[in-house]
C-alpha cells in the first residue's frame, strides 16, 4: 500500500509540474503573441553586396527578439504581403527608375499607397549620390513622391560627422546619439510642413534621417547604411555570408537597433490608432424622463454595450431602457442596468420604463393608506359601539 501511495505520489508531481510547464509556456506565447511585430525588408538590386546589406538589417530586427522579418528579393509586391506588416524597408542601391527593378518599385505605389492609408510606416534607405548609387536614389525619392512626400536627396557628399537627434520633435527616440556616426551621406531636404527631421549633422545641420506624415501613416528617408551596419573586413560579396554584427561595437549596435526599435514601436502604435479610429461609433442616448440631461454612451460597432446605472425617480421602480416610450418598442437594458441586447448598429435614443411602487418594493405610500384605512376602520367602529350605548340607555 505504501508502495502504491509512493507511486501515485510520483504521478501526481509529474503530472502538476507537467501543467506547470505548460501554462507557463502558454503565458509566453500570449506575451510574445501581444508584442509581435512583423517587418517586410524589401530589395530590388540583385548584387550578393546588397543581399549582404538586406540580410544585415533583417538581424537588426530579429536581434529585437519579438519581431518576424520577412526577406524580399527583386519581385513584385503584393498587397497580401502586406497583412499584418508594422515597417516595410526598401533597399535600392543602384537600380534606376528606367530599369526593371526600379520599375517594380515605382509599380507598388498604389499597394503601398493603401498601406500608408492604414497608418503604416516605409523605410527608404538610399545610398547618397555617389556615382554608383545616384540612380538607386533617385528611384526611391520618385516612389516617395508619387506617394506624396516632399522629401529629396541632395547631389552633395558628405564624409564621417557626429549628429545629434531629435529628441525634441520626437520623443521616442532614445538611442544614444554619440554612438551613431555615419560613414558619408548625401542631405535630406524637404518642401512640406508634415517633414521632421529625425537625424542631422551636429556642426552642419544637414539632415540625413527624416520623417514625413503621409495621410494616415509615414515616410522615412534615411541615407547610408554602414551607421546601421559596419562594412565587414571580409568580402561581403559572397552570396552565403552569414549576416553578423562582429566588427560592430556594442555601443553602436545598441544605439542603430534602438533608433530602429523605436520607428518600429511608432508605426505599431499608429495602425492601432488608425485602425480604431476608423471603427464606427454609435451614440446611445438615455432618456430617463427625470428632468435632467440624457445620459450618452458611445459604442464601437461590434463591441458589446455596458451595464448603465439604474436611474432614480421618487415613488418609481426603474423598468428598463426601450426604443420607445411607455415600454414600447425593443428592450435594450433590464431593471437592474444590464444590456438585454448583445450590440448595436446605428444611433438610438432609449427611453425609460417607470412603475408605481408597489408594497413589495417598499412603496411608503401603499404603507401608509393601508395604516389610515385600519385607523379609520377602527373608528367607525368606536362610533358604531357609542352609538348603540347611547341607544340602549
Amino acid at each position: 500500500m505504501k508502495k502504491f501511495m509512493s507511486v501515485l505520489l510520483a504521478v501526481m508531481m509529474l503530472v502538476g509540474a507537467l501543467s506547470a510547464v505548460t501554462l507557463t509556456a502558454s503565458a509566453g506565447e500570449a506575451e510574445k503573441k501581444e508584442a509581435d511585430y512583423k517587418v517586410l525588408v524589401w530589395r530590388i538590386d540583385g548584387e550578393n553586396a546588397v543581399k549582404f546589406w538586406q540580410k544585415l538589417i533583417g538581424a537588426h530586427f530579429e536581434n529585437m527578439g519579438d519581431v518576424e522579418v520577412v526577406l524580399k528579393g527583386a519581385e513584385a509586391l503584393t498587397a497580401d504581403e502586406l497583412e499584418g506588416v508594422q515597417l516595410v524597408y526598401i533597399i535600392n542601391c543602384k537600380k534606376g527608375v528606367e530599369t526593371p527593378e526600379g520599375q517594380l518599385i515605382t509599380g507598388a505605389a498604389d499597394i503601398l499607397a493603401d498601406y500608408l492609408a492604414a497608418g503604416g510606416r516605409i523605410v527608404l534607405n538610399a545610398e547618397g549620390n555617389g556615382p554608383a548609387e545616384k540612380k538607386g536614389t533617385a528611384t526611391l525619392v520618385a516612389l516617395a513622391a508619387e506617394l506624396g512626400a516632399t522629401m529629396a536627396v541632395t547631389d552633395k557628399n558628405v564624409n564621417k560627422t557626429d549628429i545629434i537627434l531629435n529628441t525634441d520633435g520626437i520623443p521616442a527616440l532614445t538611442a544614444d546619439d554619440s554612438a551613431i556616426t555615419p560613414n558619408g551621406y548625401s542631405p535630406i531636404t524637404a518642401t512640406g510642413e508634415n517633414a521632421v527631421w529625425v537625424m542631422k549633422s551636429e556642426s552642419t545641420d544637414e539632415v540625413f534621417v527624416m520623417d514625413e506624415k503621409v495621410g494616415e501613416g509615414y515616410i522615412t528617408m534615411l541615407v547610408d547604411m554602414e551607421w546601421l551596419c559596419k562594412r565587414p573586413e571580409a568580402d561581403p560579396n559572397k552570396d552565403d555570408k552569414i549576416a553578423t554584427f562582429t566588427d560592430y561595437t556594442a555601443d553602436k549596435l545598441a544605439a542603430a537597433q534602438a533608433l530602429l526599435r523605436d520607428e518600429l514601436l511608432d508605426s505599431a502604435k499608429n495602425i492601432a490608432a488608425v485602425a480604431d479610429a476608423k471603427i464606427p461609433r454609435y451614440t446611445v442616448t438615455l432618456d430617463s424622463k427625470n428632468d435632467t440631461d440624457a445620459e450618452a454612451l458611445v459604442i464601437k460597432e461590434g463591441e458589446a454595450l455596458p451595464s448603465v446605472s439604474v436611474p432614480v425617480r421618487k415613488g418609481y421602480a426603474f423598468a428598463g431602457y426601450f426604443s420607445q416610450p411607455d415600454g414600447k418598442g425593443e428592450k435594450y437594458f433590464n431593471a437592474d442596468g444590464t444590456p438585454a441586447v448583445d450590440a448595436i448598429g446605428a444611433d438610438v435614443t432609449l427611453y425609460a420604463l417607470w412603475k408605481v411602487e408597489s408594497p413589495d418594493t417598499g412603496d411608503s405610500a401603499m404603507g401608509l393608506w393601508i395604516v389610515l384605512m385600519a385607523v379609520s376602520a377602527m373608528g367607525l367602529a368606536a362610533v358604531a359601539v357609542e352609538s348603540k350605548k347611547r341607544i340602549t340607555k
